[in-house]
């Protein structure tokens, strides 16, 4: 038997500034250009190492310092969950998608039983 430490894997994701794509795909939605945006998710980050902290420890108005387009919906996208939701492609991680894939398996399951 396999067990999971679900505790474990959660701080695991959630450290070595892993959000940082997040954020540059959050600024991109806020119609700030993918360049400018990876520019900013840089600077983001080497304060982030400079304090030894993640991201979304950061207060609002220290992101904003880095770019305005950056609102309260950030810290939304900055955690595990909210990386994982956004994934919304076919075949992504995002709860709707992996919802339909067990239903597909199990279609399939049932129709090969």
């Amino acid at each position: 038997n396999m067990t999971f430490n679900v505790d474990r894997m959660r701080q695991a994701a959630a450290s070595g500034c892993l959000a940082a794509t997040d954020l540059a795909e959050y600024l991109v939605e806020k119609g700030v250009p993918f360049r400018e945006a990876h520019g900013i998710v840089g600077r983001v980050v080497a304060r982030c190492l400079e304090r030894q902290c993640e991201p979304e420890a950061l207060s609002l108005d220290e992101l904003r310092a880095f770019s305005q387009a950056i609102g309260e919906d950030v810290y939304q996208r900055l955690t595990v969950e909210g990386s994982v939701n956004s994934r919304l492609a076919t075949g992504n991680t995002g709860l709707p998608r992996v919802t339909e894939a067990l239903e597909k398996a199990e279609q399939f399951l049932e129709i090969q039983a």
